[in-house]
């Protein structure tokens, strides 16, 4: 069935995206339920049976290593096969497919939340009591119900360890679907057709090039993309200088932090997110990705992106909160602006 799929002539490197991605949520998935087999679900051993497994494991480290920055190749990954569907304007022909996308965007952002808290460092402490009070917006009893108590506690880690443990599962779920309302509804490039096999098989075997690559920078850059503070021992009495989340959440984090209105921040927090979903009932956009006007805006679009990250992981203080709050404002004139045209 594979070999004989018709696939255009014209894709590019850019369609080596979504097989790139396969591959990674393997390594990932694979990676993860063999660090479960080390793991221990509590405040006083979690950060230490961590950090025992690159001591006493046979190349603990090393597998440790690639889970952690595993998650920062996948939003690498995502968000560019994100920005590619942006710009070609998939949402418009496989609304479907884009829409299982992003479902799948959101199960990843859970997934890697709630990773990033079981290590039980500084900063996982603290991000997890930062973003699950965020609930209070909904109601109290929330927060205290998903914390287990009135702090973050063991009984927090074990419920965020079980989410973390089956949300790959609905990932897996998702993905099947994705592929198949792909090659059901068809890819959106326009070009002739031919078998997948062989001229695709080659393209992407270019991953395995590509994945050789980030298996080096994951032994030579190994904590590059990790924040210091989490290496230290979760301490509730002592509150970070500066809590910031991953690169990959620094955008979202960004428009939370610098609207002063906590209500309103959850709401743009949440609106920031679900515009990639929202975009697929404008039928009215009639400008082609061939356009350059088209080239132009989808550029902004990186550049609006790359600067929240920048301020997202700056202190709250001025210029960061002024230029936070100008380029969150842009960002959402962005999408209006879909709507519009």
């Amino acid at each position: 069935m594979v070999i004989e799929l018709p696939s255009p002539l014209g894709l590019s490197v850019w369609w080596n995206l979504g097989s790139m991605l396969g591959i990674l949520i393997v390594v990932q998935l694979l990676t993860g339920w063999l660090l479960t087999l080390y793991y221990v679900n509590r405040v006083d051993l979690s950060f230490i049976r961590v950090w025992l497994l690159h001591i006493e494991s046979w190349n603990g480290r090393v597998l440790h290593w690639v889970h952690i920055n595993g998650a920062s190749f996948i939003f690498f990954f995502v968000y560019a096969h994100v920005l590619k569907g942006i710009h070609f304007q998939s949402w418009k022909t496989n609304k479907i497919v884009w829409l299982t996308g992003f479902v799948i965007l959101v199960l990843l952002m859970g997934a890697a939340f709630l990773g990033y808290v079981l290590p039980f460092g500084q900063i996982s402490l603290w991000g997890a009591t930062v973003i699950t009070n965020l609930l209070r917006v909904v109601r109290v009893k929330l927060v205290i119900w998903i914390w287990g108590g009135y702090s973050v506690n063991s009984l927090t880690l074990n419920l965020f360890f079980t989410l973390h443990y089956l949300l790959p599962f609905v990932i897996i779920v998702f993905v099947i679907g994705h592929l198949w309302c792909l090659h059901y509804n068809g890819r959106t490039h326009v070009s002739l057709k031919r078998h997948f096999w062989p001229l695709y098989i080659w393209k992407d075997l270019l991953n395995v090039v590509l994945i050789m690559m980030l298996l080096w920078w994951t032994i030579i850059f190994t904590y590059l993309t990790s924040d210091a503070e989490n290496f230290l021992f979760a301490n509730p009495t002592i509150r970070p200088l500066h809590i910031k989340p991953e690169w990959y959440f620094l955008t979202y984090y960004a428009i939370l932090r610098r609207i002063p209105n906590k209500t309103l921040g959850v709401i743009l927090f949440a609106l920031r997110l679900f515009m990639l979903a929202l975009i697929v009932f404008n039928n009215f956009l009639e400008i082609s990705y061939y356009y350059p006007m088209w080239r132009v805006w989808t550029r902004l679009f990186v550049v609006f992106n790359l600067v929240l990250i920048i301020i997202g992981g700056a202190p709250v203080e001025t210029p960061f909160l002024e230029l936070g709050q100008l380029f969150s404002v842009l960002y959402f004139m962005w999408f209006s602006f879909l709507f519009l045209i």
